[in-house]
């Protein structure tokens, strides 16, 4: 027994539970004054918008199960377009990370081959010296401290 709820403004169809937002070109439903439709499996009902609170049309019963399969299918249309987003996303984030993890090899290879020093500066930022610059550094440093020069 399929359940099914149709929020007109919102463009959402929930089937047997699972809710979704409906893309424009998929809602095609038009009762005019609706705003909802609860469909219990073998009947359902339309429910008609309130004016500030005040039920102006009460709830109508309906039997129309065509319009229930049009919405039914709108929304397994629906769930096809999110599930195909959702594997394409899945399938360009896996492709970012493999190439994050190769130039993050490459990187450290090239690390390794040419190896860099960090420190903090006065500032409390890093500074990132070569081989040679850090030696050249720690030499003056050692020449200054020495009192002599380089």
């Amino acid at each position: 027994m399929t359940t099914v709820s149709a929020i007109f403004p919102d463009r959402s169809i929930a089937v047997d539970g699972v809710g979704l937002l409906i893309d424009i070109d998929l809602w095609t439903f038009e009762i005019p004054g609706a705003h909802a439709i609860q469909w219990y499996g073998e009947e359902g009902e339309v429910e008609f918008a309130s004016v500030r609170g005040r039920i102006v049309r009460p709830a109508e019963s309906i039997a129309d199960t065509g319009l229930i399969a049009a919405l039914i299918a709108a929304h397994a249309d629906q769930l096809a377009r999110n599930n195909a987003a959702f594997e394409a996303a899945k399938a360009e984030t896996a492709a970012f990370v493999e190439e994050q993890k190769r130039l993050g090899e490459e990187r450290l290879k090239a690390d390794m081959l040419s190896p860099t020093y960090r420190e903090l500066d006065a500032d409390g930022n890093f500074v990132t010296y070569t081989a040679e610059e850090w030696v050249a550094l720690k030499e003056a440093e050692e020449a200054a401290n020495s009192g002599a020069t380089v």
